[in-house]
């Protein structure tokens, strides 16, 4: 997406238990495993999470250490200070980090967990949750998000991501692997991401799971590489706008070729550039599954897949967007780069080319404004109250 956001479902095997004079298949019926939630998702997994009987929507984050909370919600929970964290977690929260670089500590706060709830689990024992202001990553995702799971909720369960059924389920009980196509095991360990590799030639990339950002992202000094390569494609550099949790960043966006996942080539994989040596693998660089799993227990991704080649569409152009006010809105640019097009900034998209999308949609809409042919596209746009049809 132009506008980047720098956590789906949670579940638990339910067993019906029979009794007396049940027959042997309706044992089995009863018996046979259930999410504990199962959700529809566009891109990004969001799910459903209760806390003190109110529900809130939550971003699914492996690349998060913590579950973190909007602070327009975290007022409600009684605030910590970094010396009232447990004493093994202050050293590791002293200093925190986003891909773009240090997060402030007057935007980043603690409070004390309480019991909260995704689907018919309850979790009780969360040892901190942290605070932070979420409205840029909202804007970014197009709709509002309350906070993030974290890692250390992730690793409680088995996460199944069904692309074709834009689904995501979570389970107790692990997925027998012999369900997939492939699997293999990936690295983990306290306060980290899940980490998988990539390779080139006879080098390996090792790069971590990050399902709360929307695209993989490496850093600067890869790219230097690979362009030595001769493996970055000339004409799929651009500048765009991002936004992670220490604001919005101005980043640079690059499509390399030549890496491999699982013996596989994956063709081109774009990723945007960090100077904090900072590696990983984001949504798009999971829809090139149809299905796949996290599995915790085993350390297991398992994903089914007929091919992990994928052509890269070129960005024509940096039409930033966000969601705002239940619309979607051109915002973020410079007047300068939109003059040409027709578009201002605050324009609200109500169409293009006959077809209204929603703030979900968001994604799509991004990528029909940015990577469309000249004179292909019919925006129409409300400005001051007023409905303009735009061609670009």
């Amino acid at each position: 997406m132009t506008l980047q956001r720098k956590a789906v479902a949670l579940a638990i095997l339910t067993l019906f238990g029979t009794q007396g004079c049940s027959t042997p298949d309706t044992a089995h019926a009863a018996s046979k495993p259930q999410p504990v939630l199962a959700v529809s998702y566009e891109r990004s997994p969001i799910v459903p999470v209760t806390i003190a009987g109110e529900q809130y929507q939550f971003l699914l984050d492996t690349g998060a250490s913590i579950t973190v909370l909007d602070r327009r919600i975290a007022s409600r929970f009684k605030a910590l200070s970094l010396s009232q964290l447990p004493r093994a977690y202050q050293a590791d929260f002293a200093n925190m980090v986003s891909v773009s670089g240090q997060i402030e500590s007057e935007h980043f706060g603690f409070v004390q967990p309480v019991p909260f709830s995704v689907g018919s689990v309850t979790i009780d024992d969360s040892d901190l949750w942290g605070t932070m202001d979420f409205s840029l990553i909202s804007q970014s995702l197009g709709t509002r998000i309350d906070g993030v799971l974290g890692i250390e909720v992730i690793r409680r369960f088995n996460w199944v991501f069904d692309q074709e059924q834009h689904q995501i389920s979570a389970w107790s009980s692990a997925p027998s692997a012999a369900g997939f196509e492939r699997c293999i095991g990936y690295d983990d360990s306290y306060n980290r991401s899940p980490a998988l590799y990539l390779t080139q030639g006879e080098g390996s990339l090792r790069m971590l799971l990050d399902t709360g950002a929307d695209q993989s992202y490496v850093d600067r000094s890869f790219i230097g590489h690979m362009a030595e390569q001769q493996a970055l494609l000339k004409d799929g550099s651009t500048p765009m706008k991002g936004v992670d949790a220490s604001g919005m960043q101005d980043l640079g966006d690059h499509v390399i070729t030549g890496l491999h996942f699982d013996g596989r080539p994956l063709d081109q994989l774009r990723v945007s550039e960090n100077d904090n040596d900072k590696y990983a693998l984001g949504m798009d660089f999971v829809s090139r599954f149809k299905r796949f799993a996290i599995i915790p227990g085993r350390m297991m991704f398992c994903y089914d897949a007929e091919t992990l080649e994928q052509q890269v569409q070129p960005n024509l152009r940096q039409i930033a967007v966000r969601f705002n006010g239940q619309h979607l809105q051109v915002y973020y640019n410079d007047e300068r780069d939109l003059a040409p097009l027709g578009l201002k900034n605050g324009d609200v998209i109500e169409q293009i080319n006959g077809v209204p999308y929603h703030p979900l949609q968001i994604d799509r809409v991004r990528d029909l404004l940015n990577q469309s042919k000249a004179g292909s596209l019919k925006v129409r746009v409300v400005r001051e109250g007023k409905a303009l049809d735009i061609a670009i």
